[in-house]
């Protein structure tokens, strides 16, 4: 009897431990990261826009060298298109009234066509680095006299350009001209660009 009591007593004092029934051992849950690889910028676009700068012009002539330097300006078009790691551009510019006056000269207006070529980088390829080579042709004019002519030039240089987004874009640019014809002018100048991509 007393042998009877004493299992009922142990089996009270054990049911707590198993009133909730048996649980089964859970398995961690293993988490898979997703990498969404990024979208690179496309540069394949029309544009317009400006540059503006500061330079420097020297003019060599009979009476001596003759040098100016103050701020410029021109509007720009252009073609861009996008090869993959590497983009390449022709474009053209005019700075129509610049006036600006060295060595008795007068600048009425400028022309200049170039390429441009360059390779992207950055995360997300919204960064351009480049180079650029072109031809340009200006009209001069004698100050006093009214007599005026043709120069011509070639041009190049290097600059970086970053994508906005898909319509606009802003860059920098180091630019050198230099002149083909005898008293023509030499200018050296670095600019700020801006273009409406379309």
């Amino acid at each position: 009897m007393k042998s009877a009591i004493a299992i009922l007593t142990l089996g009270a004092l054990a049911a707590p431990a198993y009133s909730g029934g048996f649980v089964a051992a859970t398995a961690p849950v293993e988490q898979h990261t997703v990498n969404v690889p990024t979208q690179e910028a496309n540069w394949t676009a029309n544009y317009v826009g400006a540059i503006l700068g500061y330079g420097t012009t020297n003019r060599q002539s009979a009476a001596g060298e003759d040098s100016r330097e103050g701020f410029t300006g021109s509007l720009l078009i252009g073609h861009m298109r996008d090869f993959g790691q590497w983009v390449g551009a022709v474009e053209v510019t005019a700075a129509p009234g610049q006036n600006a006056e060295v060595g008795g000269l007068e600048l009425k207006w400028a022309v200049a066509a170039r390429v441009k070529g360059g390779f992207k980088f950055g995360a997300d390829s919204r960064w351009l680095g480049f180079a650029t080579i072109g031809a340009g042709r200006g009209k001069v004019e004698s100050v006093g006299t009214g007599a005026s002519r043709y120069t011509n030039g070639y041009l190049y240089g290097a600059g970086v350009e970053y994508l906005l987004n898909d319509r606009f874009s802003v860059g920098a640019e180091l630019t050198r001209l230099e002149k083909t014809g005898d008293g023509d002018a030499d200018a050296t100048g670095v600019g700020l660009t801006a273009a409406y991509r379309f």
